[in-house]
């Protein structure tokens, strides 16, 4: 099992030493910091964007020594310490303390620092081999590894399911239906095969088992089968993939290695870890069977023993493809449990997503409840989910028992009945695992289509949101909703059928004043699957803005730079270009268009992050907003950048900071976010008014700073209120309601009667009344109205206007039982009495079953 992470000797390379305040003066040589985060509350993601880690041995973090560093540690009651590492020849290992004497290392290496039963020694690499020995101890078998001297990247950040809340109890019966499936027979049986090949050594054997399970991935059906070739030496990581049919792009990887090693003698790794490629044949075997909106891959890495170097050779092709890897979860030694010890899975902290971490555990609490979770670190060994982590992928490890785990790997004795003793544990591993993968990658069930609402300057409303939803397998629609926000929080609304096929409507109230408006869409069947659209994978949400905005200038960066400069200290790495990705916080596409102005748009050569100590600033041409007033400034922007303590992204206008990053918290754009900033205290009849981005970066952790798109500089005011608006735009005829009309006219016609009337058959080509034109076709219904005038029926459809020329009227509908009344569109106008010299606009109210 878990091997470290370089397989060949590493000479420190930190690069030019960074001003050293007193205590990291001490010394020679290169070096090093430790970080002691045994009792920090802080996750493993924020801990590797903090600081330059590049070793996670549970307890302990071994970074490089930034001095900016030290204040963060103060800060965040983190215990540090510097240590000196001697300039002279040799590298810097950790060793294992188990059944050795701290003099006898001594005498092949010094000790640079301790911690329970491991050291960080630093040795030649004679002295290496001296120490080399069999030991119990986890991913130190050995007794003595390298040092991994490369930076853990901060990892991308994790997308759970829309709308999923940590604690959550919902559970689908579809995935619940996935999870029964899992058979310990059939782990078992893969178990034994692989056992029986006798070793699995990635030079050796491995080569018999990849042909095994290239074959057995094969006999599924359904999947995309391949291997990964990285290597002459050793055999192949062997891959398969089921595509998701609705984005494919976004990945989610279930993976374990199937090779093998021994001290001596034979390798049989029935545990470690033929237990764990079995739960990944064995998920792949169950899910094969199902479609998911988001692609799945079951991996078998090779050469995990050696220095995880099957995975870590995967990882470079995944970020070289730019690939969308939403999570991985890893699965190694899934089938042994110690006399006595209590049935649950163990998840390993090293070089894992907390957060991940705490959506397994809803998983495992809601689909497998009888196993309890715990979670613990490793102080020397490792797995292939740190090469996701380092790599910047989100990873975690679910295990069978952090202090109790089979005592026989490594060895000959590592057989089903003495190592792999406990299939059920293996079994409910890999239930949870199923559970994880199912949820994230969204069985296809439910499909909603919606044609996005579009900015407007009708202030009055309603919106109508129109939405087809539909089941794609044997499940009735059974609830769908509408939530929106106008500024004061989410609203919830329920949507109905129309009565055509699949279509459901409700509507967003008119926003008077000028702003944006979000929604979203929420659908639920009859068997409790449950959908969302967005789905927020891409977007959380839509939104569209009520208003006028009147531009003074404006750009969408495509065709030149228009004027625009940029320069500062450091590096000066803004770009306007197409953006790709990279780096993990960046998006992977512009607002609009294809180009953006952003920091490191990660091109060729570059890594999509800003870099440490610079000072940067794109600035716009100048811009004439001589003789206006109220101007504001509305753009998109996707902004990562660290707390403002540490980084701080501005705009300033004319020198005037107008916007600056939260202080205590990073912040994270997920999605291009529309942003307005009013900017009139400096923008105001100004006739040289320029606009300046900028970023300033301390020593600490990198994101991808400012990406910038669709840039406005001009005035904000309401839409427009039309002279009739509705309430509703549709009424249940199985229940009827009160659907109000409200008529706005003018001061001017402040008191005079209006009548409101209904049509049936349409808006064309209206009828003539007295000096204008009602837009409505004179119809039966528009007859009865108008001939009932004042019977009580319609006294609500008469009345005066106030003196601002305004007024309600309530159409008070019945239920309706008329099967020929279903489905049909009732048309609204209101026009003036003595004389009739004014008509509204036409409104649309639909009678829905």
């Amino acid at each position: 099992m878990f091997k470290l992470t370089l397989v060949a000797t590493l000479v420190i390379m930190l690069g030019a030493a960074p001003e050293k305040n007193a205590l990291e003066n001490e010394g020679n040589g290169s070096d090093i910091r430790i970080l002691d985060v045994s009792s920090t509350d802080q996750t493993r993601e924020t801990l590797y964007k903090r600081f330059h880690a590049f070793e996670d041995l549970g307890d302990l973090l071994v970074a490089e020594p930034w001095p900016s560093d030290t204040a963060q540690c103060r800060k965040l009651n983190i215990p540090t310490q510097v240590i000196s590492v001697p300039n002279s020849p040799g590298d810097l290992y950790l060793a294992s303390l188990e059944g050795i004497r701290e003099r006898d290392i001594a005498g092949a290496a010094r000790i640079l620092h301790t911690s329970k039963n491991t050291a960080i020694v630093f040795a030649t690499r004679e002295g290496a081999e001296k120490l080399k020995r069999p030991t119990g101890h986890f991913g130190l078998e050995n007794g003595i590894r390298p040092l991994n001297m490369e930076r853990i990247r901060p990892t991308h950040k994790f997308t759970p399911p829309p709308g999923w809340q940590q604690g959550s109890r919902a559970v689908d019966p579809k995935i619940q239906a996935m999870v029964s499936q899992v058979n310990r027979n059939n782990i078992q049986s893969v178990v034994q095969d692989l056992e029986d090949m006798g070793e699995r050594k990635a030079n050796s054997g491995g080569f018999t088992a990849e042909t095994y399970l290239v074959n057995s991935f094969d006999a599924i059906g359904g999947l995309n089968v391949s291997t990964h070739h990285f290597s002459s030496s050793y055999s192949d990581n062997v891959i398969a993939e089921l595509p998701g049919v609705v984005d494919p792009s976004v990945i989610y990887i279930v993976g374990g290695h199937y090779d093998s090693t021994s001290y001596s003698g034979l390798a049989p790794g029935a545990d470690d870890n033929a237990s764990g490629t079995a739960g990944v044949r064995e998920i792949a075997r169950i899910l094969s069977q199902y479609e998911f909106k988001y692609t799945l891959r079951f991996i078998a890495f090779g050469a995990e023993e050696l220095g995880l170097i099957g995975s870590d050779a995967y990882c470079d092709l995944l970020v070289q493809q730019g690939a969308n890897v939403d999570a991985m979860i890893n699965l190694d030694m899934t089938a042994y449990r110690a006399a006595g010890d209590p049935l649950d899975v163990d998840f390993v902290t090293n070089y894992s997503s907390s957060s991940l971490i705490n959506f397994c555990s809803d998983m495992y609490a809601n689909y497998v409840p009888s196993l309890g979770v715990t979670q613990g670190s490793f102080s020397g060994g490792t797995s292939d989910h740190q090469s996701f982590t380092s790599h910047g992928f989100t990873a975690c490890f679910p295990f069978e028992d952090i202090d109790q785990y089979s005592p026989y790997i490594h060895t000959s004795n590592d057989v089903i009945g003495l190592s792999a003793n406990d299939f059920l544990l293996a079994k409910m591993i890999t239930q949870g695992v199923l559970a994880a993968l199912a949820t994230l990658a969204s069985p296809v069930d439910l499909e909603i289509q919606h044609t996005s609402l579009s900015d407007t300057t009708d202030a009055s409303g309603p919106y109508p949101v129109n939405a087809q939803v539909y089941s794609l397998i044997s499940s009735n629609v059974s609830q769908v909703t509408l939530y929106y926000d106008q500024g004061s929080g989410y609203q919830a609304k329920e949507m109905v059928p129309t009565g055509s096929s699949d279509d459901y409507i409700s509507s967003i109230p008119g926003l008077a004043d000028a702003g944006l408006v979000r929604y979203y869409i929420e659908a639920e069947d009859d068997q409790g699957n449950t959908e969302r659209y967005p789905d927020g994978i891409e977007a959380d949400f839509i939104e569209f803005f009520v208003g006028y905005f009147n531009d003074i200038f404006d750009d969408d960066f495509e065709v030149n730079d228009n004027g625009w400069t940029h320069g500062g200290s450091g590096q000066d790495d803004w770009m306007r270009d197409v953006p790709t990705g990279n780096g993990g916080y960046d998006p992977g596409y512009a607002a609009s268009g294809s180009k953006v102005w952003g920091n490191d748009l990660g091109p060729s050569g570059w890594n999509g992050n800003y870099k440490p100590n610079v000072n940067n600033w794109l600035q716009s041409p100048s811009i004439d907003c001589s003789g206006q007033t109220g101007i504001n400034l509305h753009y998109r922007r996707w902004l990562t950048v660290e707390a403002g303590t540490y980084d701080q992204a501005k705009i300033l206008v004319n020198g005037n900071q107008v916007f600056m990053n939260p202080l205590q918290e990073d912040m994270l754009d997920t999605q291009w976010e529309s942003h307005g900033i009013d900017i009139s205290a400096h923008a105001d009849n100004n006739p040289d008014v320029r606009l300046r981005f900028t970023l300033t970066t301390d020593s600490g952790s990198e994101f991808g700073g400012w990406n910038i798109d669709d840039l406005h500089i001009g005035t904000v005011s309401s839409g427009d209120i039309s002279a009739l608006s509705l309430s509703e735009v549709y009424v249940e005829a199985s229940s009827g309601g009160a659907i109000e009309h409200y008529l706005n006219g003018t001061a001017a016609l402040g008191g005079r009667i209006y009548v409101l009337l209904l049509s049936a058959s349409g808006t064309s080509p209206g009828t003539p009344l007295g000096s204008v034109t009602v837009p409505l076709n004179w119809d039966t219904l528009t007859g009865v109205c108008f001939n009932n005038l004042f019977s009580i029926v319609f006294q609500d459809f008469i009345g005066y206007l106030n003196p601002s020329g305004a007024a309600t009227a309530t159409l008070n509908v019945p239920i309706l039982t008329d099967p020929n009344v279903i489905g049909i569109t009732l048309y609204s106008a209101w026009f003036t009495l003595s004389p009739i010299n004014f008509a509204s606009n036409p409104t649309e109210l639909l009678i829905v079953p």
